[in-house]
């Protein structure tokens, strides 16, 4: 409706000049008509009816660029290129400079990945409107595309040196020398924005990281020093410096040397979890590294008792280790703290799964289906609590655990374990080579399936099932179901 009222005013207002005698001719009144039938038949969504009405326009005037420019349109939005490109090439070539053409047949040719000539065109453009800092970008990008990445660079350097220093524009070049590997080049990128921005802790830390990133560790301390110049509470550059003072020993496997670190109550959480992602990575079920690692947790906890973090930490490294109880209770304490993290739920739910109770089990995956309605985990978890005090419901569960999964394979195959686990029946072999096991990062559901193998390939099974011990399910629960094949 909106289109047809803009349409009808300017027909309206093309009547009134008509109506002035002398102004247009009866031909030129016809053909403007046939533009106007065109661009009728384009608001109502005719395409047929503007091809026909625009290709009278070009049998009365061969040489309407303006007809050209909107028959490739046209064809452009119906997604033929190779007309649409013929049709805008032809209108550039009758309106030589004209903008809005040549953007046009720009963006045709991208749409052709005929980048070469959309690089010609755009470097037209550039002389024509050198201050349309679009333009920039957008050669820049199919300069990327390419494959010429120092021409982008160049390009968009260019632009900083007409409108000067701007944090995205410079972003995009520190990219493009990055991934070149051209470390001098990128540096030099960041220290311009710092030039250009200065005083700010966001952007060093930028560089810094850069610096650390490429192995210069000293340029690195330099820069974490300056920022602690500025903001002494700076949470990347106060870690960096806190590790410096203990020296190299946090490089060895002895994590005790990170207590200082852990126990600086002015360096954030988040930032020692992240200096512990790397051992937890590769934590083993026992060893030095492993006690390091529960002591830590705990002296977190002792810091930050209010924090869902601390605890949830804890309990990871406790449950790997076996320690389901305890680690039971510090993901209860982490859900109090903040119930709106889902993966806290989950992992205590497969405590809940290892300790056997299933009671507690069947209460605390009610509450989770309630505060996560779409979570197919949770209402596989509560199915599994409900296999023996009503199976039917449990059945019931997994089909609304499907319909939540919808096409995605790996929770599909979540959910066929399952259901086959709750209902008993016996299980083909072919039913069960073709789930995705290697898509399993939980314990559960290897288990489950390793069930359902047992009667049929006991070799797959105590496979499945010690795939499972790895991944932190208790090994003397399964040990036993091994014994037993």
């Amino acid at each position: 409706m909106k289109y047809l009222l803009s349409l009808g005013l300017a027909l309206c207002s093309f009547m009134i000049l008509i109506g002035q005698p002398g102004i247009y001719s009866e031909s030129d009144m016809e053909f403007q008509d046939m533009f106007f039938e065109a661009q009728l038949a384009k608001y109502k969504g005719d395409t047929d009816g503007q091809i026909e009405a625009l290709n009278k326009v070009l049998k009365r005037d061969k040489d309407s660029h303006a007809a050209y420019y909107e028959l490739s349109k046209t064809y452009k939005a119906i997604a033929n290129y190779e007309l649409a490109e013929k049709y805008a090439k032809k209108a550039n070539s009758l309106s030589n400079g004209n903008e809005w053409y040549l953007l046009n047949l720009a963006d045709i040719l991208e749409l052709r990945n005929e980048y070469g000539q959309a690089i010609t065109v755009y470097q037209n453009l550039q002389k024509l409107s050198p201050q349309n800092p679009v333009i920039y970008h957008r050669l820049a990008l199919l300069q990327l595309k390419s494959g010429k990445g120092q021409a982008a660079a160049q390009t968009l350097e260019a632009l900083q040196q007409k409108d000067g220093v701007d944090e995205e524009t410079s972003r995009r070049i520190f990219d493009i020398y990055r991934d070149n590997g051209n470390q001098k080049k990128a540096v030099e990128t960041l220290k311009n924005l710092i030039a250009a921005i200065p005083d700010s802790p966001r952007l060093m830390n930028n560089l810094a990281s850069y610096y650390m990133e490429t192995g210069q560790e000293k340029e690195a301390q330099k820069i974490y020093d300056q920022i602690l110049k500025l903001d002494p509470k700076d949470p990347n550059a106060s870690m960096a410096v806190a590790k410096r003072n203990i020296g190299d020993s946090t490089k060895d496997a002895n994590l005790s040397a990170l207590m200082p670190l852990i126990e600086n109550v002015d360096l954030p959480l988040d930032n020692k979890i992240k200096e512990l992602m790397p051992y937890l990575s590769t934590m083993k079920k026992t060893g030095q590294t492993t006690d390091d690692l529960e002591a830590i947790s705990s002296k977190l906890v002792s810091l930050y008792p209010n924090e869902a973090k601390a605890h949830a930490l804890k309990g990871d490294i406790l449950f790997y280790q076996g320690k389901y109880t305890d680690s039971e209770s510090s993901f209860k304490k982490a859900i109090q703290l903040d119930d709106r993290n889902y993966a806290l739920w989950s992992q205590y739910m497969q405590c809940l799964w290892e300790l056997e109770e299933i009671g507690e089990l069947e209460t605390v995956s009610e509450e989770a289906i309630d505060l996560y309605p779409n979570k197919v985990t949770a209402f596989l978890f509560h199915a599994i609590s409900l296999k023996k005090s009503d199976p039917q419901a449990a059945q019931d569960f997994t089909t609304e655990a499907q319909f939540i999964a919808g096409n995605n394979k790996s929770l599909t195959d979540r959910v066929a374990i399952v259901r086959h686990w709750i209902t008993g029946h016996k299980t083909s072999q072919e039913e069960l080579s073709s789930l995705d096991y290697q898509s399993f990062g939980e314990s559960l559901y290897l288990e489950l399936a390793g069930d359902l193998y047992a009667s049929i390939d006991k070799k797959n099974a105590q496979k499945l099932w010690k795939q499972a011990i790895q991944l932190g399910a208790n090994p003397d629960r399964l040990y036993k179901k091994i014994e037993l094949q």
